[in-house]
């Protein structure tokens, strides 16, 4: 078990509430899309900017025509990422390949437009972190063994979706991209699945980065010992994955607040 039962069973909760109200009142259905889109969006917006030195926009320093040339590439890398979530949910896989596809739409510029970014050659050491990636030689190996146990272990669409998000930033598989791939993948999972899409807004960088990094430093510490993936999961591993489980309950529950303050207007119209 990834995430906490309690957790899992309150968005399970909304969610069903959310398809109950959508089958009832059959006008909310394009509500509830048009939001999903916005958060998606949201969730695509928030990957680039996590990856983007974006404050450099507000500082007295930063002249107009950097301002202009940092929008223009924060713009490009949003609209790389929204294409390539769009070619994830019509492709939809889980598997290296549809990783790899991924990646080349991220960032066509950097794999030169090929279908699919080929595995990284080299070794890389990511800055902030203490714990050196996959070598590139075990990349294809440990891309296999990551979705072999997709495939053969049962989990919640959730567990699924923030089990793929980690494994792949933690593997690296890229030389780079990885963090925007790593996410339009975990959403690709959810809207898959009809859940929500997760959105890690900018604001939470460094906790993202440092729970992430003491996650992967808790699966180094399960290896060493030889204890399988799936059992006796470190704590720090486990905040990572209830911290995805929580932003995915926030996403639903964004959802569920809208679809009843319309639903209440309605009500109240049709009483005058």
């Amino acid at each position: 078990m990834l995430i906490d039962k309690p957790t899992l069973r309150d968005i399970d909760k909304i969610k069903s509430y959310i398809h109950r109200h959508n089958d009832d009142m059959r006008c909310d259905l394009a509500t509830h899309r048009r939001l999903t889109r916005i958060q998606i969006e949201e969730a695509n917006y928030h990957s680039a900017q996590l990856e983007l030195p974006v404050i450099a926009l507000y500082e007295p320093t930063t002249t107009a025509i950097q301002k202009v040339q940092l929008r223009k590439i924060r713009n490009r890398i949003i609209e790389n990422i929204q294409n390539a979530y769009q070619w994830a949910m019509i492709h939809y896989a889980l598997n290296p390949p549809f990783i790899g596809c991924i990646a080349a739409r991220v960032d066509p510029k950097l794999f030169q437009n090929v279908s699919e970014a080929p595995t990284r050659k080299d070794a890389v050491r990511l800055l902030g972190s203490y714990h050196i990636p996959t070598r590139p030689e075990k990349i294809p190996a440990a891309l296999n063994t990551l979705f072999s146990q997709i495939e053969t272990t049962p989990m919640h669409p959730v567990e699924r979706a923030a089990y793929i998000h980690f494994h792949l930033l933690r593997i690296h598989p890229f030389s780079d991209s990885n963090g925007r791939t790593a996410r339009i993948a975990q959403n690709a999972v959810l809207m898959y699945a009809h859940y929500a899409p997760v959105v890690i807004e900018r604001g939470e960088r460094d906790f993202y980065n440092a729970l992430l990094d003491q996650a992967v430093g808790g699966y180094r510490e399960r290896e060493s010992q030889e204890i399988p993936s799936l059992e006796k999961l470190t704590q720090s591993e486990l905040k990572f994955y209830n911290y995805i489980a929580s932003k995915e309950l926030i996403s639903l529950e964004h959802i569920a607040r809208i679809l009843d303050k319309k639903q209440m207007s309605r009500t109240k119209h049709k009483t005058h």
